[in-house]
């Protein structure tokens, strides 16, 4: 501020002519009737000034309630956009609140703490669709608050948001007010979000301001309660609870009961402590509450006492005018001049009365300096600043500003007086040494020939406030919109991106570039839905209601995002739209897991079959294998020609290698347990090998260096898996036809930190190194469509990693790739479990074998390798052989018995045998051609007795039992 000022009073126009003199007889009756005149006219001049400045009031209070008005509703607005939008962001709430009792509870609660810093509420929560709290920070469960249940009902049931009352829980809860937002279910069993807000934060202290100085001041909160008003918020006259104060509604002479009733306008009555009001009251749109702002009508008319004297002092005036008028009637041109002088200083008087009024009861504080010091100032400077009337005069203009503000004083007046003008926000100091934000404006004029500088001062706390209360209200809607865990992003018309949130950038790809004015034409994937834009534009041309469903994205990279997007028109005050609201999804991690799932269903369904497959060739290998065994034998002591035994023996190696195919096949048709065992890689790698020597065959040379390594504790199968893919990515990096030009290498190692280190390179098409580092991506493959998914090496990574081991990879375009494998060794104490074995039997005889399998030709090839010298019973069925031995013949040495039959299994017969014959039980051996139930591995693992995997070879089968009779 350079110069408050006060507004210099017009010059009087020239007096009238004056009128012919009376007649010297009439000076008495003249100063009669212009006594009674001047009387008349300051009555009327009292009656139509009490009224003005009554107008004048309640234009004043009706001004206050409508600002207040606007106020309460952006500030309501404000909470119902918040709570709308994190409801967007959380719901459907049968979810969340589903997982917000899990491991994502935590996170939830801390993001409502993030929330409740950023968007200054007491409480956010998540809500049932019957009343019900779940995840919660600052909202309590218990006690339960009826208020707080009826909101989240109507909420949800109306699918609308719903805002309380001010209300607390109990009678020693604490005041607050809550705003429910519905879910978004589309079943429609979602909850609700809960924003619970402290009203003395912002509320109350917003109600009780005042634009300007004012003992009885004050703005009443209140709602029909029945046939009785409340009161919302805080009095300046009640010390006790505000909700314990009511009035009848039919008290008519208070305007609290009016406003309550519905009532607008103004009106002056009689208030909850008994004292006259003048009011104004108004409606609070969209909610229970009206608005009455009120002053105590001695302080609405306290400027008439002043107003009364200057009354007075005119009136006497004119008396005295007429006095002596009358007194100097005679003396004509003395006369005239008198009343030209008395004329001249009324019409003077009422122009100064005029400047005063507008100077003095106006809001704005005005100053009238000589550049340096203050000359005269109007009463509200006086009463804002804190100082007594006329006490401002002749003060330094320096003493009036805040002191951080004087750096540019000297500018400023240099600015004045240049350009006759100036305008600027500054802050001025009070007498006590508060500083307060104006908005000053100062004229540069001259005076008696002097220049002054007149200052117009505007209190701008009010507008700084609802600046800073619009700012903050910005930095919540930033914070909530930027963490929010869903993407979220505004179109324009045009359907091009107005802003977008932290994870929709994320989604995009687009962190370090701003994606704002993209059109959404150029974010769809080339696979994706080419319709989208179209839907879109339909949507913001008003032609549809929502958009949802998948749409897959493009990223920077060429690299597509599956996402769902959920999209709405947001419309402005007059019902147009304005943009559209678009909540995006990514949902790529669910696709990939839904894939992997997948193809883990059908790796086990194969594997199941395989198990199976393996099953049924073991049981005809077993006899083709014995009965060649048994032929050999036979043929060789009746001195058979040499070709036929060699025809024979290749037969049986033949019958040897179908055998070693299904071992490996087995391997990995085993389904992976929850134990780990010591395994030994090499035999994993050896069994990989075989199942992929007809895939390596045509492309490469096979070369095996297998050095000795320390057991690792994992699964055969998933182990013979990750070979198993590594080996055939290797064979199909290698073109077709050129086998002998091109090699995969395969070695095993110890690795440095005592581990097993597995190494398979081949001498292929390489990979490039731009994209090596995503290899173990799910989802991405440098094979053309239809030969890979994507998902091996992703496997193979987790396969390896959740063993506790490693997996790297080195490679180079046309150099081939080395892919190594590190897994630790097994501790010492993870040693296998001896095989069981079985009791020794009497030694020195031939036994008598019964012969239990479901294949007569099985059963009839065990007895021809082992009669003689022993006595062989055959039984195709357990339940036969079951009642063979319950019949009475129980005198056999040995039980061979398949572990897998119709009607009754190997396994429930010994179980019948351990009841009833427990020695015969235990001399049981078990022939399997593959343990692919959880049953049978369970049994198999329980059990001491012996087990030989078909195909049996005549002489394994000799030795066991040889061993069993002690004949061996």
């Amino acid at each position: 501020m350079t110069a408050p000022a006060v507004a210099q009073p017009a010059r009087p126009r020239d007096a009238p002519a004056a009128p012919a003199a009376p007649s010297p007889t009439t000076p008495l009756v003249l100063f009669l009737v212009l006594a009674v005149a001047a009387a008349v006219a300051g009555v009327l001049s009292y009656g139509a000034t009490a009224a003005d400045l009554r107008r004048q009031k309640q234009r004043e209070l009706e001004s206050i309630a409508a600002l207040k008005v606007e106020e309460l509703e952006r500030w309501r607005d404000e909470r119902l956009s918040d709570a709308e939008f994190i409801a967007a962001g959380l719901l459907p709430a049968d979810a969340v609140v589903a997982s917000a009792r899990g491991a994502a509870g935590a996170r939830l609660v801390a993001w409502f703490h993030r929330l409740r810093e950023a968007g200054d509420y007491s409480g956010i929560a998540l809500a049932t669709a019957d009343g019900g709290i779940g995840a919660s920070s600052g909202i309590p469960a218990q006690p339960p608050d009826p208020d707080l249940e009826a909101a989240i009902r109507a909420a949800v049931q109306g699918r609308r948001i719903v805002v309380t009352g001010v209300h607390r829980i109990g009678i020693t809860g604490a005041l607050h007010l809550d705003v429910v937002a519905p879910g978004a279910a589309s079943d429609g069993a979602a909850g609700a979000v809960i924003l619970r807000i402290d009203p003395y934060r912002y509320l109350f202290r917003f109600l009780q301001s005042w634009p300007g100085p004012s003992a009885t001041g004050e703005a009443l909160l209140v709602w029909r309660d029945g046939e009785r008003v409340r009161f919302a918020n805080e009095l300046r006259y009640w010390d006790d609870d505000p909700l314990a104060l009511s009035v009848p509604l039919g008290r008519r002479e208070d305007p609290a009961a009016l406003a309550a009733a519905g009532e607008v306008g103004v009106a002056e009555g009689i208030d909850y402590r008994g004292r006259r009001v003048l009011a104004a009251m108004r409606q609070v749109p969209d909610t229970p509450w009206a608005l009455v702002v009120k002053v105590d009508a001695d302080e609405a008319a306290a400027p008439l006492r002043g107003r009364a004297v200057w009354i007075a002092i005119a009136a006497l005036a004119l008396v005295a005018a007429a006095g002596a008028g009358s007194t100097l009637w005679w003396r004509q041109q003395r006369a005239r001049f008198d009343r030209q002088r008395i004329r001249t200083e009324v019409e003077r008087a009422a122009l100064l009365e005029k400047m005063e009024w507008i100077t003095r009861y106006g809001n704005d504080m005005v100053f009238l300096t000589d550049g340096d010091a203050v000359v005269e100032t109007n009463d509200r400077a006086a009463v804002a600043l804190g100082y007594a009337p006329g006490e401002l005069v002749g003060l330094p203009v320096r003493e009036l500003r805040d002191p951080a503000t004087l750096g540019d004083l000297e500018d400023r007046v240099r600015e004045q007086r240049e350009a006759g003008f100036a305008r600027y926000d500054t802050r001025l100091r009070r007498k006590d040494g508060t500083t307060f934000p104006v908005e000053l404006t100062v004229r540069l004029m001259d005076i008696g020939g002097s220049p002054h500088h007149q200052a117009v001062a505007r209190d701008i706390t009010e507008r700084r406030s609802a600046e800073e209360a619009l700012r903050a209200s910005e930095e919540k809607f930033r914070a909530a919109f930027e963490q929010a865990g869903l993407g979220i992003a505004l179109v324009d018309r045009d359907g091009r991106l107005l802003d977008t949130n932290r994870a929709l950038r994320r989604i995009l790809g687009a962190e370090e570039v701003d994606p704002r004015g993209r059109a959404i034409a150029e974010l769809v994937s080339p696979e994706g839905d080419a319709a989208a834009p179209d839907a879109v534009g339909a949507l913001l041309d008003g032609r549809r209601a929502s958009v949802e469903g998948p749409l897959r994205l493009r990223r920077p990279d060429g690299a597509s995002v599956e996402t769902i997007v959920r999209a709405r028109p947001v419309h402005g005050p007059a019902g147009e739209i304005q943009y559209a609201l678009a909540v995006v999804e990514d949902v790529s991690d669910r696709k990939r897991m839904e894939a992997q799932l997948l193809l883990a269903d059908r790796m086990a369904s194969v594997g199941t079959l395989a198990a199976g497959v393996a099953h049924e060739i073991n049981n005809p290998l077993s006899y083709i294998v014995a009965n060649v065994d048994y032929a050999i034998e036979e043929l060789g002591r009746a001195g058979a020609p040499p070709d036929v035994l060699s025809a024979l023996a290749e037969a049986k190696q033949g019958g040897a290698r179908v055998r070693e195919i299904v071992r490996d096949l087995k391997t990995f048709s085993r389904p992976h347990g929850g134990d780990r065992a010591p395994v030994d890689v090499r035999e994993v790698l050896r069994s990989a090998v075989s199942v992929a020597s007809n895939e390596i065959r045509h492309r490469a040379r096979l070369e095996l260096d297998l050095a000795e390594v320390p057991r690792v504790l994992g699964s055969e199968r998933r182990l013979g898996q990750v070979f198993l893919n590594l080996l055939v990515n290797a064979a199909q990096a290698i073109p077709e036809g050129h086998a002998e030009a091109n090699v995969i290498r395969a070695t095993t190692r110890t690795a440095a930190g005592g581990g097993a280190e597995v190494e398979i390179s081949d001498s292929g098409c390489g990979i490039d190194a731009a994209i090596l580092d995503r290899i173990f991506d799910p989802f991405f493959t440098t094979k053309p469509v239809g030969i890979g998914t994507g998902l091996g090496l992703a496997i193979c990574h987790g396969i390896v990693t959740g063993l506790g081991g490693e997996i790297h990879v080195r490679s180079a375009t046309g150099r081939g790739t080395t892919v190594v494998v590190r897994l630790p060794a097994a501790r010492p104490e993870a040693a296998e479990r001896p095989a069981p074995s079985a009791p020794a039997l009497a030694r020195g005889r031939a036994g008598r074998i019964l012969v239990v399998d479901d294949e007569p030709l099985v059963a009839r090839a065990v007895a021809r390798v082992l009669a003689p010298p022993h006595e062989v019973v055959i039984e195709t069925g357990a339940r036969a052989a079951l009642a063979r031995i319950e019949g009475g013949d129980r005198r056999f040495d040995a039980v061979m018995c398949d572990l897998m039959m119709p009607e009754m299994t190997g396994m429930e017969l010994h179980a019948r045998l351990a009841t009833t014959d427990p020695e015969l039980a235990a001399r049981m051996v078990f022939l399997t051609g593959g343990a692919f139930t959880a049953s049978a591995r369970e049994f198999l693992d329980r059990v001491a007795n012996p087990r030989l995997e078909k195909p049996i070879g005549a002489d394994v089968l000799r030795a066991l039992v040889g061993g069993l009779l002690g004949t061996a």
